[in-house]
């Protein structure tokens, strides 16, 4: 194989596999100016892959191809299980082909399996809404859908020319865009079947466990809350005597939901909460009644954190949500940083539970009276410390293209991270650009890099 730096791209260019069984059973035909653009000056064996199959096959160079079509006879198609519906960009590095990319999307089994009744179900179409940016085969699957045994996944291909999704049995890609949470053992298990770092946003980390890698990184610990791991009542006392206001916290969930806050009060503990029907208060005569309460109706580990005294307008919190994704050249970028405002009343901002949305500049501007070019400095201070973050993360051996960043602004303007999402932190009003980056930068891990 040639060096990284002799790899050649038809200049992404799209190519639709058309069956040509008047072929030898091991060769692909392609038209000239496509072999002088991939650098294939004559005809010849090569190694052609395509996901994780690879088989060997012969080049013919001829104008019976059309300048957008690759001829292949049905038992090379059928090798390396090629999708011929779909459209594929070419890239040669010596004497080895690829044929791609090939991505597959890791969902819920309970959203991928919508797709049997619904091929044109919403939350997958989003990934293939600029489809003529990212072609290739795009799955769909859960881990049900795979069996290891036999190297294949039931799952759903994306037909561009249809336009829905379609049940088979495939093969597995060149990249994983990760949208579930997974034990350490099975990312391990779908690295290794894809060879590598393919799969991104790993590792999974909850509350607690980023809490303390973001406390390990010398330049973004001031901008940490101060918190403890909730074991014992004893604990609670304890972290209550420094912070009489703190927020107890699942240390996995989101949405807000199972997040109280609890105050130290004459009469004992004020806890406060939020559900689907509103605002809510129960008062603890002691910690130990709180924590067999809270012991009683969850089986959750809690984090304890201490208050802080956010910026309000008309008793609704405001936080600040940052969405950064990795292009399709590796690199990192923001597209989208808004404000949240909770509920009135609320202790939490999530639009799930009743919250609201505006543009981070507007939300300066007008919630805060902050002129221009000082509601752009801190949007610059915000995006400053989300790519400290991202970056410090990788640094640590991970591997993420996708990072929802929650910051909080206290009462003296003070910058807070309050929660970093790694899984599957959303895009809100920036749904579609989102995505498209995430499956250029899967397009990329799976040897596509942009030109």
């Amino acid at each position: 194989m040639k060096p990284a730096g002799s790899r050649r791209v038809s200049n992404m260019n799209m190519y639709n596999v058309v069956k040509a069984s008047e072929l030898k059973a091991d060769q692909f035909r392609i038209h000239p100016d496509t072999a002088r653009e991939l650098g294939l000056s004559k005809q010849g064996d090569v190694i052609v892959h395509f996901g994780m199959n690879s088989h060997p096959a012969i080049v013919n160079i001829s104008n019976k191809a059309g300048n957008r079509e690759l001829h292949v006879h049905e038992a090379l198609i059928a090798q390396l299980a090629i999708p011929t519906f779909c459209r594929y960009a070419l890239v040669v590095s010596g004497n080895e082909v690829t044929l791609g990319p090939f991505i597959g999307i890791l969902m819920e089994e309970s959203r991928v399996s919508r797709l049997r009744d619904d091929p044109c179900y919403r939350p997958f179409m989003r990934y293939v809404h600029s489809y003529d940016q990212i072609g290739g085969a795009i799955m769909a699957f859960s881990m049900t859908g795979i069996n290891g045994e036999q190297a294949r996944i039931s799952g759903y291909m994306y037909n561009p020319e249809e336009r829905r999704w379609l049940k088979g049995v495939f093969s597995y890609p060149s990249a994983i865009v990760k949208r579930i949470r997974l034990p350490e053992k099975l990312e391990q298990v779908l690295q290794d079947a894809i060879n590598g770092n393919r799969l991104f946003n790993i590792p999974n980390m909850n509350k607690w466990q980023m809490h303390k890698l973001l406390l390990s990184f010398p330049e973004l610990r001031q901008h940490v809350p101060d918190g403890t791991l909730y074991k014992s009542a004893a604990e609670l006392d304890h972290f209550l005597n420094i912070h009489p206001n703190i927020y107890v916290k699942p240390v996995h969930g989101c949405d807000g939901v199972e997040i109280m806050k609890l105050s130290k009060k004459s009469e004992g503990l004020l806890a406060m909460y939020r559900t689907k029907e509103g605002n809510n208060q129960l008062l603890f005569k002691t910690s130990t009644e709180f924590h067999q309460f809270l012991r009683r109706g969850s089986k959750n580990t809690f984090m304890l954190q201490k208050e802080l005294k956010l910026i309000s307008l008309d008793e609704r919190i405001i936080d600040f949500r940052l969405n950064l994704v990795k292009n399709q050249a590796g690199e990192w970028k923001g597209i989208g940083l808004f404000a949240r405002y909770g509920a009135s009343g609320s202790i939490i901002s999530n639009m799930s539970a009743g919250g609201r949305a505006k543009h981070a500049l507007k939300a300066f501007r007008e919630w805060m009276r902050m002129s221009s070019t000082e509601a752009k400095a801190y949007m610059k201070q915000m995006h400053v410390i989300g790519l400290k973050i991202v970056r410090n993360l990788e640094s640590n051996g991970g591997l993420y293209a996708n990072v929802g960043i929650d910051f909080g602004m206290d009462v003296d303007r003070k910058i807070w991270i309050i929660e970093v999402n790694t899984v599957d932190p959303g895009f809100s009003y920036f749904e579609l650009e989102g995505k498209l980056n995430n499956m250029l930068y899967a397009k990329r891990l799976a040897g596509f890099a942009e030109q």
